[in-house]
């Protein structure tokens, strides 16, 4: 029996299963506004997918077992057939939106603002869907700039703000990829310290420390403390370990009755009001909806 009710909740349910058929922005390019998380499923294997997170977290399950969550502010970059299907789960309060690319497509009838870029459907799949694993990025000033390409558009232009902004992230993405080919050996005595520090700072998030602090402690000019850790873990050491902290934060809200005073102190925030306006900033709820949501 076909269900014909017109409430706001089916409205809105509508919507969301129209959504997964995605828009076309160009040759090779699909928009999916989410939380319709299985837009993935109509993708075929190999081809590129990018998820940012507006607000919440998103959950990719993998092998069984082993799962990655997306956070505010956060993009997932991998291959389609890296995870399970039917395993892409948003919490409550997510909002983002799923990109897909043909890269084959791409080949064939690039984009004019790609042409000369160096940015090529080959590059970008070495980069993001030869390896079995999710590439998830922390937005530097120049990726936030692109994602507003896709937020709070009128209905009559968020159709071209979309394209322009697929085209830009495109070749945000080749960027970044060869900046990371220039990143430091493995082997290397830097590489071994940044890991030093990260298992320091990972291990005592109730402790701030300074950049200047870190750089006595380890023998590493501030400058190239920061600029290898980057390069390492893929954004900068303040961004990164934020995200250490604000999931710590999480669990301990999910896992335990401790106060939010006392989890904020525990994550390192000294003011309770501050840890507050620094978690609803990444997760898009207040420490007690949060809690109360899982």
């Amino acid at each position: 029996m076909e269900h014909k009710c017109d409430c706001a909740c089916c409205r809105e349910h509508l919507a969301i299963l129209q959504e997964t058929k995605g828009t076309e922005l160009f040759p090779g390019a699909w928009f999916f506004d989410l939380p319709a998380a299985s837009a993935a499923s109509v993708a075929a294997e190999g081809e590129l997918m990018v998820y940012a997170c507006r607000r919440g977290s998103l959950r990719f399950c993998m092998e069984p077992g082993q799962s990655q969550s997306l956070h505010a502010g956060e993009l997932a970059v991998w291959k389609t057939g890296g995870f399970l299907s039917g395993t892409i789960e948003p919490d409550e309060s997510f909002a983002g939106f799923c990109l897909r690319f043909d890269l084959k497509k791409l080949t064939e009838q690039p984009p004019e603002s790609l042409l000369g870029a160096d940015v090529t459907a080959e590059r970008l799949y070495d980069l993001y869907c030869a390896q079995e694993t999710m590439t998830r990025i922390s937005p530097d000033d120049a990726l936030r700039g692109i994602l507003d390409f896709f937020y709070g558009q009128s209905a009559k232009t968020a159709l071209p703000w979309r394209r322009l902004g697929a085209q830009a992230l495109l070749l945000w993405l080749g960027q970044r990829g060869q900046e990371t080919q220039d990143a430091p050996d493995d082997s290397s005595e830097q590489v071994r310290i940044v890991h030093e520090v990260h298992a320091f700072l990972t291990q005592n998030l109730n402790t701030r420390v300074t950049i200047e602090e870190l750089s006595h402690q380890y023998l590493m000019n501030p400058t190239t403390l920061k600029q290898v850790f980057k390069s390492v873990y893929g954004a900068s050491l303040a961004a990164h370990m934020k995200e250490h902290r604000m999931a710590r934060a999480a669990q301990l809200l999910r896992e335990t009755d401790e106060s939010v005073a006392e989890i904020a102190r525990a994550v390192g925030y000294e003011s309770q009001s501050k840890f507050t306006a620094a978690f609803k900033e990444y997760f898009g709820v207040l420490p007690k909806e949060y809690r109360k949501n899982h």
